[in-house]
């Protein structure tokens, strides 16, 4: 009798084990998902804004319907911190761009250096993203780019900004040089 229920108190223990088990290994999955809606989300809402604004603008909106779509844009703006969208089709990339590079911001978004330049502006305008993480892929790609690639930088304006990849390099995470603007 002992012996059958050892048998059954350790079936038991490996079925607690195996669901413990697919549970941690799930975790990852349900991160990546996430942070994959989350900025997905974003940049849904940013073209929704980008949007509404040029219809406003073809349609001769009132006044009033301006200062209200306005003011959303500035408190989505504000809410979310995101600054432009950045696209670049040879790696099949388009991510929020927010401003500052905190790990929560990271976490669904690329990063730009508040003391650099900004988007569209003279001198080196820096963005950070993460090189794959649990939430997402983002910059895991960027190695494949090659010279004459094009960056597109869309801002707040809905104005696109092109760049041509010159050359790749690797810098570390708190290498300098980047920052000087030159």
């Amino acid at each position: 009798m002992e012996v059958v229920e050892i048998m059954k108190k350790m079936k038991i223990l490996a079925s607690i084990c195996v669901i413990l088990g697919v549970v941690v290994m799930a975790i990852p999955f349900l991160y990546h998902y996430r942070g994959q809606e989350k900025t997905e989300a974003l940049l849904s809402r940013f073209e929704k804004t980008l949007e509404e604004e040029t219809d406003e603008k073809d349609k001769g909106a009132s006044q009033s319907e301006k200062t209200r779509n306005s003011e959303e844009k500035k408190a989505f703006l504000g809410e979310t911190n995101i600054i432009g969208i950045i696209k670049i089709e040879a790696i099949d990339v388009s991510l929020p761009v927010v401003e500052g590079v905190g790990t929560t911001s990271l976490d669904y978004a690329i990063g730009h250096l508040s003391e650099t330049a900004a988007i569209g502006t003279n001198g080196n305008c820096v963005l950070a993203g993460h090189n794959g993480s649990r939430n997402g892929e983002f910059f895991t790609n960027l190695n494949k780019l090659v010279a004459g690639d094009i960056v597109k930088l869309i801002d707040v304006y809905g104005e696109t900004h092109l760049y041509e990849v010159a050359n790749l390099y690797v810098t570390e995470p708190f290498d300098q040089e980047v920052k000087i603007q030159g």
